[in-house]
């Protein structure tokens, strides 16, 4: 650091206070049961799909889950590719590769499977800009009886 290299005399930003706060009242564990229950009151598979990327593969919503395509899941290697437009400006952190765990695997294969030849996106009808995904996942998270 500067100061120990005797470039400053002190640190000028010692004062500061760290300018990103962290909300801890808003950190919430969704336990497995819980998450069972909002993924069976998903009203398809879209929604199961979506809901598993982001608890059992902490996809960002909306901004990664719906530029995730076919082409990022590799089923033989049971791994995902994840591209992060929130850290694609930073060296080396652009894209990331998680595991498929059994029940985000299990999620993809049921969409997969009734997912038109073709299709390019994992998540289609929710790509566009104006879809409110919050409003529908607490109507959905209210018909699983589970509080948010």
């Amino acid at each position: 650091d500067a100061v120990d290299r005797e470039l400053l005399p002190r640190n000028p930003f010692a004062k500061l206070t760290e300018s990103v706060g962290h909300d801890k009242a808003r950190d919430a564990f969704v336990t497995v049961e819980d998450a069972r229950k909002v993924l069976e009151a998903c009203p398809d598979a879209e929604w199961r799909a979506l809901l598993a990327l982001a608890r059992w593969g902490a996809l960002r919503i909306p901004s990664e889950i719906i530029e995730l395509t076919w082409a990022d899941v590799d089923w033989e290697r049971g791994r995902l590719r994840v591209r992060s437009p929130k850290t694609e400006h930073h060296t080396g952190r652009g894209e990331r590769i998680i595991p498929l765990s059994h029940q985000l695997r299990q999620a993809l294969e049921e969409l997969w499977d009734a997912t038109p030849e073709g299709t390019v996106y994992v998540i289609n009808r929710y790509r566009k800009s104006t879809v409110n995904l919050r409003t529908q996942l607490q109507k959905i998270i209210r018909r699983a009886g589970v509080t948010p």
